[in-house]
């Protein structure tokens, strides 16, 4: 019996350490990584539009012009009288007529109407100032061409300037206003001729633009000039103010066909010297 104790102790002992060796369970383990997001579903169809935006307000209507009588009274001409040209002026109106056989010029000076000229006038233009307030360009052949101008506003005709000697034109052609200080243009052929003292003495001045046809002067002073030249070409120039020299704007007013009429209608913009407009008719009834 004393022999089985201490194997009997022995197992004991063993089963305790093996009972001892079984320890408690451990802590649950960190989360794994979130795993990759799938891929995108399918997109879903369009929706559907809007309704419609509200109707914008209606256009501008067309412009309506009511006219009138700017001749109120109307000048009292005779029945076969027809008007040939007219120049309105700061202060008075002029109107050039003819009956068939008689050309007279008229004035108005807003109430009522004067005959002041007998003769063929092409046109009249003013300055506004006492030494030159009036000119009348009449027209005619170089030798018979003759300038009249007044010095009572117009009332009458009975002064000539002495046209230029070496002028080459066949007509005159009506050209700028004159006055004190920039005198009077005469426009002719490739040349422009100009005066300060009332014809006595004349400038010529190259303008290689053909038979000159018209010239205007803006708000500053600047003056153009258009002229048709042996082609049937209208050529462009112009003058800046206190100058006497005429820049020629090189390419020609493209046309179809040679041109019989030019008019510059709208001076040089003022102030920026940006354009101008110009009215053209030719052979072939183009304008």
């Amino acid at each position: 019996m004393r022999k089985l104790m201490p194997l009997f102790a022995i197992i004991s002992l063993l089963v305790l350490l093996a009972t001892s060796c079984t320890g408690a369970t451990g802590p649950t383990g960190p989360q794994g990584p979130a795993g990759a997001q799938g891929a995108a579903g399918v997109a879903g169809p369009a929706g559907a539009n809007g309704p419609a935006g509200p109707t914008g307000p209606a256009g501008a209507s067309a412009i309506t012009t009511n006219w009138v009588n700017y001749f109120n009274p109307p000048p009292p001409l005779d029945a076969n009288e027809h008007m040939t040209a007219v120049t309105i002026g700061t202060s008075n109106t002029y109107l050039s007529t003819n009956t068939g056989t008689t050309d007279r010029l008229w004035r108005f000076d807003g109430k009522s109407w004067s005959m002041v000229f007998t003769g063929a006038v092409d046109h009249v233009t003013g300055s506004g100032t006492s030494a030159y307030p009036v000119y009348l360009f009449k027209t005619g052949s170089k030798a018979g061409a003759t300038v009249y101008y007044s010095t009572d506003d117009g009332l009458t005709f009975t002064n000539k300037l002495t046209t230029p000697a070496d002028a080459v034109g066949t007509q005159l052609y009506w050209g700028v206003l004159g006055n004190a200080t920039y005198g009077v243009l005469y426009a002719d052929v490739n040349a422009v001729f100009k005066t300060m003292d009332k014809g006595a003495t004349w400038t010529k001045q190259s303008c290689p633009v053909g038979t000159i046809v018209s010239m205007k002067r803006t708000g500053n002073n600047d003056v153009n000039a258009v002229g048709i030249d042996s082609a049937g070409k209208v050529r462009f120039a112009r003058q800046l103010a206190g100058t006497d020299t005429w820049t020629v704007i090189d390419t020609p007013i493209p046309l179809s066909s040679a041109a019989t009429y030019a008019n510059a209608v709208m001076a040089l913009g003022y102030p920026t010297r940006n354009g101008c407009i110009v009215t053209v008719s030719t052979i072939n009834g183009d304008s």
